[in-house]
C-alpha cells in the first residue's frame, strides 16, 4: 500500500469521526433543555394559578349576582304594616331573615346544611324548604356567609335592607368571593291589607 492512499484512508477516517458530537457536548445540550424546561415550567404553573384564580373569581361573581337577584326578588316581596313595629314583622338574624311576603306567605331566607341558598316557606299546616338553584349552578362555589342587616336607624323609614353573600371555592387554588347589595322593600309604606 503506498503512503499517499494509507493518508487518503487516515483522513476519510478523521472525517468520519468528525461527523458525530462528543459525550460531553451531548451532556451539555441535554444539561441546557433541563434548565430551559425546568424555567419554563415555574412560568407556565405561575401563569395556570393566575388563570385558574381568574376563572373562579368570575364565576364566583356570576353565581353571586344571581342569588342576589334572587333573594332580592324574594325581599322586594315583603308586606309590611307601618302601624306595627318593624320587629315584630321582620325577623332579622345573623344569617337569616324571614318575613311575610306578598301572598301572606312567612318566608325564611337561609342556607342549608349543604351550603346552598334555600327558602322556608311556612304555612299554617306544613312547611316547605325551596332551593331555587341545584347544585350545578353554583359552580362548585359553596355558601359560607349570609348575612342581612337594615340599612340606616330605623327599618321603616329607610325600608332598606343589606345583604352580604360571601362564596368560597376550594380547588387547587382557593378563592373566597363576597357581594354585597342594598334592597329596597317597595312594600314598606302599604297597610299590610
Amino acid at each position: 500500500m503506498n503512503v499517499f492512499k494509507k493518508n487518503h484512508i487516515i483522513k476519510k477516517i478523521n472525517r468520519c469521526r468528525r461527523k458525530g458530537y462528543t459525550l460531553v457536548e451531548l451532556i451539555v445540550v441535554f444539561a441546557l433543555i433541563g434548565i430551559f424546561m425546568s424555567a419554563g415550567a415555574a412560568v407556565v404553573g405561575a401563569y395556570y394559578k393566575v388563570a385558574t384564580r381568574i376563572s373562579d373569581i368570575s364565576h364566583a361573581q356570576v353565581v353571586a349576582d344571581t342569588l342576589l337577584n334572587d333573594i332580592s326578588s324574594q325581599i322586594v316581596s315583603l308586606r309590611y304594616d307601618p302601624s306595627k313595629d318593624w320587629n315584630d314583622q321582620i325577623w332579622i338574624n345573623a344569617d337569616s331573615m324571614t318575613f311575610e311576603n306578598h301572598l301572606g306567605q312567612r318566608v325564611t331566607i337561609e342556607t342549608d346544611e349543604s351550603k346552598l341558598l334555600s327558602y322556608v316557606y311556612i304555612g299554617e299546616t306544613e312547611n316547605s324548604r325551596v332551593t331555587p338553584y341545584g347544585a350545578e349552578t353554583y359552580m362548585d362555589n359553596t355558601v359560607s356567609e349570609l348575612s342581612f342587616e337594615p340599612v340606616g336607624d330605623d327599618f321603616a323609614s329607610t325600608g332598606l335592607i343589606r345583604v352580604t353573600l360571601t362564596l368560597e371555592r376550594d380547588r387547587n387554588v382557593p378563592v373566597t368571593y363576597t357581594d354585597s347589595r342594598i334592597i329596597s322593600c317597595y312594600n314598606v309604606e302599604s297597610t299590610g291589607e
